[in-house]
């Protein structure tokens, strides 16, 4: 969806974030910016938690 940016902010343990291009691994701290509102969050391990904020433009 043009004009908009996803924000992924994980804040504990390790999750796998995907878009069309393959997962990406993320450790907690991490912060990982996504084009548009697609993408799909798996987590290898429990007690892994993240924070998504949609940034609209």
């Amino acid at each position: 969806m043009p004009g908009v940016v996803g924000h992924v902010l994980l804040t504990s343990g390790r999750a796998l974030v995907a878009l069309t291009s393959g997962p990406v691994e993320l450790r907690s701290g991490t912060t990982w910016p996504t084009p548009g509102t697609s993408r799909t969050f798996g987590a290898p391990a429990p007690h892994a938690r993240a924070v998504l904020v949609t940034e609209h433009s």
